[in-house]
C-alpha cells in the first residue's frame, strides 16, 4: 500500500492536469522531442533514444533494441 500511495505522489506533479501546456504531438515532432534524448522513468529505470534508431532502456539492467514513432506512437 505504502509504494501505491508513493506512485500517486511521485506522479501528481508531472500529470496532464498539473501540466495544462502539454498538448499532443505530430509524428514529426515527437521524433524530433526524443531523438538523442535520454528519459527517466522515476528512479531507476531510464531510455536512451539514440539518433541512430537505436534504444538502451534500462530496468536494473540493460535491454536494447530499436525505436521509431509509428502511427502517433513510439
Amino acid at each position: 500500500m505504502r509504494q501505491i500511495a508513493r506512485m500517486i505522489a511521485v506522479s501528481l506533479p508531472v500529470s496532464p492536469l498539473a501540466a495544462p501546456e502539454w498538448r499532443a504531438l505530430s509524428e514529426d515532432d515527437a521524433q524530433a522531442a526524443l531523438k538523442g534524448r535520454e528519459l527517466v522513468y522515476g528512479s531507476s529505470a531510464w531510455q536512451e533514444f539514440r539518433t541512430s534508431g537505436r534504444t538502451v532502456c534500462n530496468a536494473g539492467r540493460d535491454s536494447r533494441g530499436y525505436w521509431d514513432v509509428r502511427d502517433g506512437k513510439y
